[in-house]
């Protein structure tokens, strides 16, 4: 990813970076969610049924955090705007 941060430096955009971060992301999420979807399908069939669908959950609401609190790391000083418009939906 730092070669990649460097190249769009040196090529003065950003756009080639961005596309990357976001197919990266889309396919993790993308990933992730058919897992807990399948999982969650025949979840109750068995206890390890169960605890695989668990997994899956708790590996996709991780991710999803992770990605979430990353993408606002360096943003503090616009956290409070941010917050107060997750607050209002």
């Amino acid at each position: 990813m730092i070669p990649a941060a460097d190249k769009a430096l040196e090529a003065g955009s950003e756009e080639a970076l961005m596309k990357m971060i976001q197919e990266k992301v889309k396919q993790g999420v993308a990933e992730l969610y058919r897992n807990v979807q399948e999982k969650k399908e025949n979840s109750k069939a068995s206890v390890e049924a169960g605890r695989e669908y668990v997994e899956a959950y708790v590996t996709f609401m991780h991710y999803v955090e992770s990605v979430f609190e990353t993408a606002n790391l360096g943003c503090e000083k616009h956290a409070g705007k941010f917050e107060m418009l997750l607050n209002e939906k």
